[in-house]
């Protein structure tokens, strides 16, 4: 009975644990991939959906190197890497960007 009573507020601390801290890789690919969708709704609004189809760009793969809590806003600044394609062919750069959680999820801000 003991062991069980000790095993529950550990097994609840682990829970928790798991809901708080640094957004993962997929966190991050979602954050990227809403950004990128919102901002081509932008332009696609200012030269019109034919030309915006031709700045698309089609993230395939993110990977995050490293987060560090923002030193003076809420938040992780992400190093990551991002696979992704446009009209100039596939390539993988190095990005950096500071999240904060919300209500759906992992956000980029400025």
């Amino acid at each position: 009975m003991k062991v069980r009573t000790l095993m529950l507020p550990a097994l609840a601390a682990l829970v928790l644990a798991a809901c708080g801290g640094e957004p993962s890789s997929a966190d991050i690919k979602a954050a990227y991939t809403r950004l990128a969708e919102t901002q081509m709704k932008g332009i696609s609004g200012i030269v019109g959906k034919d030309m915006a189809k031709l700045a698309e760009t089609q993230v395939h793969d993110v990977k995050k190197i490293a987060c560090k809590s923002a030193s003076d806003k809420p938040g992780y600044v992400c190093d990551f890497k991002v696979d992704s394609e446009s009209l100039l062919g596939r390539s993988e750069q190095a990005a950096s960007a500071r999240f904060v959680k919300g209500d759906d999820g992992w956000e980029i801000v400025p």
